[in-house]
This record gives structure tokens, C-alpha cells and sequence, in this order.
């Protein structure tokens, strides 16, 4: 198994025997030094395509990087130390860290409050409305609010799990879209790296929580006091504004946090 303080002092050690700073490195591999800076603090390890770069950027083997210490020349691993190092590697690329797997669990029990909280607010606005008989069927009515406050939450959950750091291609390439399965992102002229891949996930959770807990309340009223609020109107700001809370504060945290990816390779 990877030892990731081991990793950790055995990286720093390198490049700074390489006589290199972090931002060098990351600079030389095409990654933010932010990234970098995880590594050596035993906070996150390298996707498997950094590697083999890695590697050479400080002089060593991609099994010496991952053993987490020099090799002399004539030493040999037995099989099983091979089979461990390649499996680690792997893990690197396709599985999740324990801690990861922590945090989709609680992320999960913030969906299941969620969910339990914009029901239990549904539930009393209709009763003040008088016709609570009709619960389900006024609320398809009313503009479907209450599956686009669901949609939200389900949203900002699904981007909560997303993966922390992004594949090396985000930072070598001009990534204008996230795609992991069924979950994906398009921000319109906004570059995605892991530059600035923490303060989208990070806007774009707190922002889809919020409006998933406070348009409920807002719809309600504009339907009560508007009377021109209703039918294609009603439907109309029910999906732009939960457009809106999606994107609109995802697109401004990425700019603001290096949507253009300046000190990238742009091929």
C-alpha cells in the first residue's frame, strides 16, 4: 500500500534536492501548485497519468516514487511487492480513498435531511393554503416547485460527490466541460481545472442548497400576493431560476478563481 507520508517526505525531498519549488514542479507537469503543495503534506496523491511525469521531474523511478524511497541499482522487488505497487497505482486512477467514501456517506445523510426537510415544507405551506387534501396534485399544478427544489438538493449532491481533484488533463488541455457518467457540467466560456474545480464544487453545492430550501417559501408567496404568477409564468421561473442557482454562481466562483487557466498548457 501506498504510504502516503512516505510519498509525502520523499517528494518534497526531491524537488527540493532538484533544487525546484513547487510551483517549478507543478509548472513542469502542468498542474496548479496547490496540487503539489497536497501531495508533499500527505493530504492527496497524484492521478496515475502524473506518475510517470513525476517521475522524471525529480529524477527517480515511477516505483521508487510510490515506494516512497530511493532504490539502489541492483535491487529487485519480489513479485508480491510488484502486484501491491501496481494495484496501489491503479487504486490511484479508479478508486476512492477511505475519507472519500466518509464524505459520500455523510453527503448522502445531507440528501435523505434534505429531502425530509423540503417535504415537511411542502407539507405546511399547502396546509396554509387551506387545501391540504390536494397536496400532491396542487403542487404538479402550482408549477412543479416542489420537484424543482428536489432537483436542486439532488443536484448539489451529486456535485458534492464528484471527485476532489481533477484528471492531469484538466490543467494540460482547455477543458470546457466536466463529465462523469450521468453527472455533467458545461459552464459557457469557462475553462475547468483544478484550479479552480474546488470553488465550483464548493459555490455550486451551497448555492443549490439554499435555493432548494428557500424558493418553496418565495413560490408559495409569489403565487399568494401576484396574480399575474401562474401557469407558463409559474413554469417559466421555476426552471430558469433553478438554472440560475445552478450555474450562474458556479460560472462567477470559476472566473473569479482562474477560469481562464493562465499558467496552464493549452493545446
Amino acid at each position: 500500500m501506498v504510504d502516503r507520508n512516505k510519498f509525502a517526505a520523499f517528494v518534497s525531498a526531491r524537488r527540493r534536492a532538484k533544487g525546484m519549488t513547487q510551483r517549478q514542479l507543478a509548472e513542469r507537469l502542468h498542474l496548479s501548485d496547490k496540487a503539489v503543495s497536497k501531495w508533499e503534506r500527505g493530504l492527496s496523491l497524484p492521478d496515475i497519468a502524473v506518475l510517470e511525469p513525476l517521475a522524471d521531474a525529480l529524477g527517480v523511478t515511477v516505483t521508487e516514487l510510490l515506494r516512497g524511497e530511493a532504490l539502489a541499482p541492483e535491487t529487485r522487488l519480489d513479485l508480491r511487492e510488484v502486484n501491491t505497487l501496481v494495484a496501489d497505482s491503479l487504486k490511484l486512477a479508479n478508486g476512492r480513498p477511505e475519507q472519500e467514501r466518509a464524505a459520500h456517506k455523510k453527503y448522502l445523510l445531507w440528501w435523505a435531511a434534505m429531502t425530509a426537510v423540503i417535504c415537511a415544507e411542502f407539507f405546511v405551506l399547502y396546509l396554509l393554503s387551506g387545501r391540504p387534501e390536494h397536496f400532491v396534485l396542487t403542487s404538479l399544478e402550482q408549477g412543479g416547485s416542489m420537484a424543482m427544489a428536489l432537483l436542486g438538493c439532488g443536484l448539489a449532491i451529486a456535485l458534492a460527490m464528484t471527485e476532489e481533484t481533477l484528471p492531469a488533463y484538466y490543467d494540460e488541455y482547455a477543458v470546457r466541460g466536466y463529465n462523469n457518467g450521468f453527472f455533467r457540467i458545461q459552464l459557457m466560456g469557462v475553462r475547468i481545472s483544478n484550479r479552480n474545480w474546488r470553488a465550483i464544487k464548493q459555490s455550486g453545492f451551497w448555492s443549490m442548497m439554499a435555493w432548494s430550501l428557500v424558493f418553496p417559501g418565495a413560490d408559495y408567496a409569489l403565487a399568494a400576493f401576484v396574480p399575474a404568477y401562474g401557469g407558463g409564468v409559474r413554469w417559466a421561473v421555476n426552471l430558469f431560476g433553478t438554472l440560475a442557482a445552478v450555474f450562474v454562481p458556479m460560472m462567477l466562483a470559476a472566473c473569479l478563481a482562474g477560469g481562464a487557466g493562465q499558467d496552464s498548457r493549452t493545446k
